[in-house]
């Protein structure tokens, strides 16, 4: 932001090139082993009522937005949402049961 007499002007942000090629269907999650993974969002699909499912793991919420839904119409189950570890560990409380990947 930029003060001219009793205005202030704001300049937008230069835009960043877009680094990372959409997801496709056949990329799979990379794994460090033994420390766990790297892909922290989990695409969840629906298999009923209460009843849930990882289709997918990502990396980012922009990655799983995009793909997640495809992701469970292809495995024959509904879409319910991208989601961190912290909202997994809330499933059980909320009732659900749930298979992770």
């Amino acid at each position: 932001a930029t003060t001219q007499g009793n205005q202030v002007r704001f300049t937008a942000a230069p835009m960043l090139p877009q680094t990372m090629a959409p997801p496709t269907p056949d990329d799979e999650p990379r794994r460090l082993s033994g420390a766990g993974s790297l892909s922290r969002v989990r695409c969840v699909c629906s298999r009923g009522a209460g009843r849930l499912q990882c289709g997918r793991r990502f990396y980012s919420l922009m990655q799983c937005n995009p793909a997640c839904p495809s992701a469970c119409r292809r495995m024959g189950m509904g879409f319910h949402g991208c989601v961190g570890d912290k909202q997994v560990s809330w499933f059980r409380r909320l009732g659900y049961s749930f298979r992770d990947c």
